[in-house]
């Protein structure tokens, strides 16, 4: 059990904000301890070791907070539940759970060592069929590019499937990601395959609750920051 609430934390988010609102103004120093200090209060709400994203919004001259739980879908509804009952504060926007990002984000920081495209991905959108709800992914990879299709790369292609879904998508509706090496499965199978960051545009809009289709039946990305 929490040992913060939703209101606790809050209530000494908006005690600091006067003090660190726009935290990349203040010194490395101050906003070090600021962050720890969000970081000490979030564990004592989570009752986990989340860390949350701050990012600076220079157009718009605010600063946002993603809060993650890093995939854990049981803490899901304790996130949504922390951003719904959020102020509304002037320079502050709050974002519950990762949203979808470019789908090479982070991949260079964490795989320095696969030289790949998320493009040189792929899978067969034909074999995309749920089991008890959830997505078991095929990724493939040509051979010839020389990438051993081992565990290191299952990590890389999950990642590209977190960054082109979202932290909520993919926590509630994929469950293990496979990779292994395009030559070696049937040719049927090979000319049906796209690259893997179009896998949005092949799930059913009814879990991908970070998208919508626009007027001209497209899928589009919806707006994480809202500029209320």
């Amino acid at each position: 059990m929490s040992i913060v609430t939703a209101k606790h934390f809050w209530d000494w988010f908006q005690l600091k904000n006067n003090e660190s609102h726009i935290v990349d103004c203040k010194t490395k120093e101050e906003s070090s301890k600021w962050f720890r200090e969000l970081c000490n209060h979030l564990q004592l709400y989570y009752d986990a070791d989340f860390r949350p994203l701050l990012i600076t919004i220079e157009e718009l001259g605010k600063a946002a907070i993603i809060f993650t739980a890093e995939g854990e879908h049981n803490y899901f509804n304790k996130i949504e539940e922390l951003v719904q009952t959020a102020p509304q504060l002037e320079r502050w926007r709050f974002v519950a759970l990762m949203p979808p990002m470019p789908p090479n984000a982070t991949l260079e920081k964490d795989f320095p060592s696969i030289d790949l495209e998320p493009d040189e991905l792929f899978f067969a959108p034909d074999y995309l069929e749920p089991v008890d709800g959830r997505y078991n992914l095929q990724v493939f990879v040509k051979e010839e590019t020389g990438i051993n299709a081992d565990e290191m790369l299952c990590g890389f292609a999950a990642q590209i499937v977190y960054n082109v879904l979202g932290e909520k998508t993919t926590g509630l509706n994929i469950n293990e990601i496979r990779v292994s090496y395009l030559d070696d499965v049937p040719i049927e199978i090979r000319y049906t395959v796209v690259p893997l960051p179009q896998l949005p545009q092949y799930l059913p809009i009814e879990i991908l609750t970070s998208y919508t289709i626009n007027d001209q039946g497209e899928l589009t990305q919806k707006p994480w920051v809202v500029n209320k």
